[in-house]
């Protein structure tokens, strides 16, 4: 195997060691071809072309011949089957130097699922040989003794193996906490996480998280935590990023537009785009829904320059135009909204105010600068090559 980290070594700006990581690897061949069907999924073909159509027959051996070559005619071709296998992070020892020379060391090793190859526990030594521990359970570890049997069965066929369902903490083999991650079937064959629990120690076991709602393409439209408020989400980019969330709204209670996915290019207030015209509110969400009271927030282009609406009451009332991310969520909500360009990253995040924070990247992706909402630089980022170490 290449490319596998072995060694890190850190030192300070003086040149000495403070930090030294080393890896080791477990190896393990996948023996695919004790199966017919897996053999033949696994075949690479080669290709070499020996034979080739010249438009000359004047013989050149200066180097200038193969020029008069236009095209292979015929290529001598061999069957073959690659190695396959994984490799297994299975120990990390790290030794912490400080000023004195002194040095701390931690060990860290990891067993690994023979059958499956996920992680089943790891245990850590300290230089104090205190022990603390974590095991994994996945689908096919809870599929025939837990309570959701039946959803395991349909995520184990679905082969959903790979997230761990339970985590339980040791320290010198006592236990001292637990969590699991239970899942359900809001949609015909779509299994989603329903809520975590938590345990510490003795205590009973406690619901800390409730996913409420998803959307049926698996999204989170809505969840709260344990005697907390519910945060919903509304999904934007063809449904790939948050582009708004409200705290204290149901995922129907709220309505944001930024006008990314259908807006004109241009002047926008965030992102890249805003809308010029007549904006009709009343049918994205009824006023009065579910006896609340609503306000509505919304920034347009007037003078030159963008101005904001301030929070007012909203009656359904009709926007005329250039505007740019509109609100309505209920009194006493709380909205954050964000833009993106899908190859960097968040290009602006709006607070509950509706004031904008923005940020800008180099051509490289890197984050250059961070702005607020007049467009003064809070923060600038500046990007250097260090000469390398040489020892």
């Amino acid at each position: 195997m290449y490319g596998l980290q072995t060694k890190e070594l850190v030192y300070d700006k003086n040149n000495l060691l403070v930090k030294k990581s080393e890896n080791e690897y477990q190896f393990q061949d996948d023996r695919y071809f004790l199966d017919p069907v897996r053999f033949q999924n696994f075949k690479g073909l080669s290709l070499l072309p020996v034979k080739y159509f010249f438009t000359s027959c004047e013989i050149d051996f200066s180097g200038q011949y193969w020029q008069y070559a236009t095209r292979p005619v015929y290529f001598l071709s061999k069957e073959f089957y690659p190695p396959a296998g994984r490799a297994n992070l299975v120990k990390t020892t790290t030794h912490d130097y400080d000023k004195l020379g002194n040095v701390v060391v931690r060990q860290v090793n990891s067993i690994y699922d023979t059958a499956n190859y996920y992680l089943k526990s790891t245990w850590t030594l300290n230089s104090f040989k205190d022990t603390s521990r974590t095991t994994f359970k996945y689908t096919p570890d809870l599929v025939t003794v837990d309570t959701d049997s039946t959803i395991y069965k349909g995520m184990l066929q679905k082969n959903l193996i790979a997230v761990p369902l339970e985590q339980t903490q040791f320290i010198n083999n006592r236990q001292i906490g637990f969590s699991k991650t239970n899942y359900y079937m809001p949609f015909a064959g779509l299994y989603l996480a329903k809520n975590i629990q938590v345990k510490k120690g003795n205590e009973a076991i406690e619901t800390r998280i409730n996913y409420s709602k998803y959307d049926n393409k698996g999204r989170n439209l809505s969840a709260y935590k344990d005697n907390g408020p519910v945060v919903s989400y509304k999904w934007g980019y063809n449904s790939q990023y948050v582009i708004a969330d409200c705290k204290n709204a149901e995922a129907d209670e709220f309505f944001y537009e930024g006008f990314e996915e259908n807006g004109v290019a241009g002047n926008a207030r965030t992102g890249a785009k805003a809308y010029t015209g007549s904006f009709t509110t009343s049918d994205k969400l009824a006023p009065g829904l579910h006896g609340k009271t609503y306000k509505i927030s919304y920034w347009y282009y007037t003078a030159g320059s963008w101005k904001f609406s301030g929070e007012l009451n909203y009656t359904g009332q009709v926007l005329s135009g250039t505007l740019d991310d509109i609100r309505i969520y209920p009194d006493g909500a709380q909205m954050t909204t964000y833009t993106y360009d899908p190859l960097f990253g968040v290009t602006s995040i709006s607070d509950v105010r509706d004031m904008p924070t923005y940020y800008e990247y180099d051509i490289a992706g890197r984050l250059r600068a961070i702005k607020d909402k007049d467009g003064k630089v809070l923060k600038l980022y500046d990007y250097q090559y260090l000469q390398p170490i040489t020892q």
